[in-house]
């Protein structure tokens, strides 16, 4: 047995033997001879080897029947090569009963790898059970520890009997329930999955691995699952799933079915040089793109294949296969079928065959599948790696050879085997790359990563397949990789063999992708945003215009200035939102009683409309900590988008009620949220609803049912209600209406009223006002001196400090200051009020800006400010905040 193989089996602790299958005359019943055995073979029979090769199996073993002939090679020769046969065998002429697992090794030939008696295990049946229980006890903790979600189910009475601690935390602790009861929603009986009797065949035996993908209804994220007929500890055939939630990669292949069309001519070069194969076609199944990897892989150039569909008549020269394939790409055309993992053969040019795995798919044009498109990667080398390996050494060394994918073998850190696909990734010839060290070519970022990954599997532990990796190749370029490594013995020392494929194209492929669809929607923010915006402009221009004409007529001048604050208050809001969205504005949070301010604010939303509010508000509502501005903007949003929703009138139903959310509690099992108090706000109407298939693209950015507007409304609410510790969820069905469910962390502490206040607050005091822009200074000085203050102007930070210490030294000192944040160029509120606290750790001050999402607006006392305000505001707003200031000790 010659190889390094070879030298393998002849040092296993296991007797094999491999024999030459001779037909003879006695109804074609094969004779087995002997070809080759092991050491252990000869210490198991006690035979030389020399007197074993050449011979027939009865005459090693007078005492074998032909019965047990027939039942060592008939299943054997029936079976395709490389797949195995086992089953147990008393033997008296070697002392009791061996489990012997066979195989056909050839053309010709079967082997056979004999497990001897052994008395002592039999006597220790102890010992046994115990090892056994804790081979189980090893099961299942591997079992739980799995990042997918894995559950056993009695076959017989569908109870569930184990589920690891992914499951616990995504379904709760269900061991006990019927499966169809907890696993999924909705179900009454039993599901498809085990009325139809795939996992055991009509005499109650396992059929294997069945494999699915699937939409979980009770958490509405989809699973790629694998399920199997199976034994479980305590002797109950079961079966045992492993779902794996594969929701983001359904959503990355969504987003890159969305943005095909958005791939233009220039991005066919970048696809030409993509390692990938990838092909598209016309609904006739003609060819109308090829790249230079497809021409590389199949051996026919562009020129040759595209405009017709012959070429599929030539990688698939079967015609019962073709038929399948055709029948395939029909249902892509007619039926909009998707294909993922799709594992096809083709016959290249040369005549050789090659394995690849593919994604197929529709290519749509508005809104009809023009044809479809293929990506896929050749796997030849992965699928045969194994078998290869197992044939022979010089069998190994070829398809090692011709792989695709850089094979290594790393031995104490250094290089000791590569392929020659090693050379396309480092750019070296293979001779140089066996002479280098791991840290000669691994990015320094990665080097203590993979090194780590190294020390562990030559300790013969576990880690994770495949991992990234970055390389550095000869040219100085980066190279990433997805890097499969597995523990071998390697000239009989320990060593890590390493599978890499290069994903640089790929990774670049998708960063295009991600470009144009941040470009798209760039784009329908500005289209939003514009619109909107120019609608505000519109009624300030207007009204402006009005009120030059009746300037003699003084109500029509305030109903003018009326329409011209209600648009400029518009303006704001939209820049709040936009703020909000961009994930700035962060919440300016203070604990306050929710009644009040749920009341006043959709009250005053619904003023002069035809929807009327019935409020069920809790007595003892629990205080929450919130942002009172950003609140207000979502109850007016959601208040608006009801109202919206029942043109001609109807009835705003408002609910708030203390709950408590545990992990235990079944109605909230669905929502992110920590265990804790909340309070729960609901806002339902009595609109026609929401399609069931809208319904979950409701906090999408963007997305809106409407003619107008940006759809930024609900998705602001979502993200001001996240950024809260809080949950925004909704619930409809077409035809009976829509519910948001607003959950806030409920807080024990003291707040304040929240009654809306609108009135004027005058005062006495001096106040020292900085900002840089002439015309807001002027305007703001003229609101104080309105309200009764002395002002004083400053133009930047330096000229505050200057009055400030001059009016300190003339014992009268300025009781307020108010400054912009930033002032470009010259020193702003920021800084100044630094040195301002060292001059007078008592001054009191208010910080002013209009970008909110400046942390300094956000947590303003931190940075020793009294209160902050953001433009634009009104008189009110600032004399109610310049009051509290002056009175905040």
């Amino acid at each position: 047995m010659p190889g390094k193989y070879g030298l393998l089996v002849e040092n296993l602790p296991l007797a094999f033997a491999e024999y030459q299958i001779v037909i003879n005359n006695r109804d074609d019943f094969p004779d087995l001879i002997f070809f080759a055995v092991n050491t252990a073979f000869t210490q198991l029979t006690g035979q030389p080897r020399a007197d074993v090769i050449g011979k027939k199996i009865a005459e090693i073993f007078p005492g074998i029947e032909v019965p047990i002939l027939q039942q060592l090679t008939v299943p054997v020769t029936q079976e395709p090569a490389g797949e195995a046969v086992h089953f147990e065998y008393y033997a008296p002429f070697l002392g009791g009963p061996l489990k012997v697992i066979a195989y056909r090794s050839a053309p010709g030939r079967m082997a056979m790898f004999f497990r001897a008696p052994e008395k002592e295990a039999y006597q220790q049946t102890e010992k046994a059970q115990q090892e056994i229980a804790e081979a189980n006890r090893r099961m299942l903790k591997i079992l739980d520890a799995s990042a997918s979600y894995v559950y056993v189910v009695d076959l017989q009475t569908h109870e569930i009997l184990f589920t690891n601690r992914y499951g616990k935390k995504h379904f709760g602790d269900i061991v006990g329930t019927k499966c169809w009861q907890m696993i999924d929603k909705g179900e009454s009986g039993l599901c498809e999955a085990c009325l139809n009797g795939r996992l055991l065949d009509a005499a109650g035996r396992p059929t294997g691995v069945h494999d699915d993908k699937y939409k979980n209804t009770r958490n509405g994220r989809w699973y790629e699952r694998r399920e199997l007929a199976m034994r479980w500890i305590d002797g109950r055939m079961v079966k045992l799933g492993i779902a794996t939630d594969i929701t983001e990669y359904r959503q990355l292949q969504k987003k890159y079915s969305q943005v095909q069309d958005l791939l233009n001519a220039h991005l066919e070069g970048l696809l030409d040089s993509a390692s990938i194969w990838i092909n598209t076609l016309d609904v006739e199944g003609n060819v109308t793109y090829w790249n230079k990897a497809a021409a590389q892989i199949s051996g026919y150039r562009a020129a040759e294949v595209v405009g017709h569909a012959r070429v599929w008549d030539w990688l698939y020269p079967d015609s019962e296969y073709r038929k399948q394939i055709s029948a395939i790409r029909r249902d892509i055309i007619f039926k909009g079928k998707k294909l993922d993992h799709y594992e096809t053969q083709i016959q290249c040019k040369d005549g050789r065959q090659r394995s690849m795995l593919c994604h197929l798919q529709g290519i749509v044009e508005d809104g009809r599948i023009v044809g479809s498109v293929a990506l896929a990667i050749e796997i030849t080398a992965r699928k045969q790696v194994v078998s290869a390996l197992r044939v022979s050494e010089e069998r190994y060394r070829t398809l090692v050879n011709n792989a695709n994918e850089a094979i290594i073998v790393v031995q104490d850190g250094q290089v000791v085997f590569a392929n020659p696909a090693t050379e396309q990734i480092l750019g070296r010839p293979v001779q140089e790359i066996t002479n280098m060290y791991l840290q000669d070519f691994v990015h320094p970022d990665d080097r203590e990563r993979i090194l780590k990954k190294h020390e562990k599997l030559l300790r013969e532990e576990q880690v994770q397949n495949p991992h990234p990796a970055k390389l550095i190749a000869a040219d100085g370029g980066v190279r990433k990789l997805s890097n499969s490594s597995v523990f071998i013995q390697w000239e009989g020392r320990p060593a890590v063999l390493c599978l890499i494929t290069d994903v640089t194209e790929m990774e670049k492929m998708q960063a295009e992708i991600m470009k144009a669809d941040k470009l798209e929607a760039l784009g329908l923010l500005a289209g939003g945003i514009a619109h909107d915006f120019n609608n505000y402009l519109a009624t300030l221009a207007g009204n402006v215009s009005l009120a030059k004409i009746y300037k003699n007529d003084y109500h029509k001048i305030h109903e003018k200035l009326g329409n011209m604050e209600k648009a400029i208050h518009q303006l704001k809001d939209l820049s709040n939102q936009l703020f909000t969205f961009a994930q700035g504005g962060g919440p300016v949070k203070e604990v306050v009683s929710l009644q009040g301010l749920i009341e006043d604010n959709v009250k005053f939303t619904l003023s002069g409309t035809n929807v009327r509010c019935k409020f069920m508000l809790q007595a003892d509502l629990q205080r929450a900590a919130v942002d009172e501005g950003q609140f207000c903007q979502v109850l007016n949003n959601i208040v608006i988008n009801a109202m919206q929703a029942m043109p001609g009138g109807g009835t705003l139903a408002v609910t708030a009620e203390n709950t408590e959310l545990r992990p235990v509690n079944k109605n909230y099992s669905h929502l992110p949220l920590k265990a804790g108090p909340y309070v729960k706000i609901s806002i339902q109407d009595q609109g026609p609803g929401i399609k069931k298939e809208d319904l979950l693209k409701i906090f999408d950015p963007f997305f809106t049912t409407k003619e107008r507007g940006s759809g930024l409304g609900l998705a602001t609410s979502y993200s001001i209600i996240k950024k809260h510790g809080g949950y925004l969820d909704v619930e409809s069905q077409k035809g009976a209406g829509t519910t948001f469910h607003i959950y806030l962390p409920a807080s024990r502490q003291g707040g304040k009223s929240t009654a809306r206040k609108r009135e004027t607050v005058y005062g006495l005091g001096k106040i020292l006002l900085m900002d840089d822009e002439p015309e807001i200074l002027k305007l703001t000085a003229e609101m104080l001196t309105y309200l009764g203050y002395e002002v004083a102007l400053a133009r930047d930070g330096r000229e505050v400090l200057s009055q400030y210490r001059a009016a300190l030294k003339s014992n009268r000192p300025f009781d307020l200051v108010i400054m912009d944040l930033t002032i470009p160029g010259r020193m702003g509120g920021r800084e100044a009020i630094a040195e301002l606290l060292q001059e007078d750790p008592a001054v009191k001050a208010l910080v002013c800006s209009g970008y909110s999402a400046d942390p300094v607006m956000n947590n303003y006392r931190a940075h020793g400010f009294k209160g902050a305000i953001r433009k634009p505001f009104t008189i009110e707003e600032l004399s109610r905040l310049v009051s509290k200031s002056m009175k905040d000790d």
